[in-house]
């Protein structure tokens, strides 16, 4: 996941309808092993989003630990993205922090399930962890 410095609440800390994870476009099409309880899943970012507010309180409304990823194992992860961020890419040295950071946390063999998408600022993608394929 990742965000603007300084943004304020996320806009993934909103609800969906009856508690559901968030109504991010194509949620209802993600393939039915993500369709799981939050606390089974995390957000990650990079370590140095640690303290942006949004991130914090987007995983305390939604229960979800926040982990940091250490700059190298995003940069490892960079070649498996699907998408590209020109602002990201200069600020960064990465193609999307969202994608970076959901591959990294998910393992190595991670696949996206979920591209990069971004609105208000906020940018977040999913990704499975290879133990989790059919």
């Amino acid at each position: 996941m990742g965000c603007e410095a300084g943004e304020g609440p996320h806009p993934a800390a909103r609800q969906g309808p009856r508690g559901h994870p968030p109504p991010l476009r194509g949620w209802r099409d993600w393939p039915e092993p993500t369709k799981q309880p939050l606390a089974d899943v995390s957000l990650f970012t990079a370590e140095r989003k640690g303290d942006e507010p949004g991130l914090l309180e987007a995983a305390a409304v939604l229960g979800m630990r926040l982990i940091l990823v250490p700059h190298s194992e995003l940069q490892a992860a960079a070649p498996r993205c699907e998408t590209h961020s020109e602002r990201v890419q200069v600020l960064l040295g990465l193609p999307s922090l969202a994608e970076c950071a959901a591959l990294a946390g998910a393992g190595p063999g991670s696949r996206l399930i979920l591209k990069r998408i971004s609105e208000g600022g906020a940018s977040c993608a999913v990704a499975l962890p290879a133990e989790a394929r059919p």
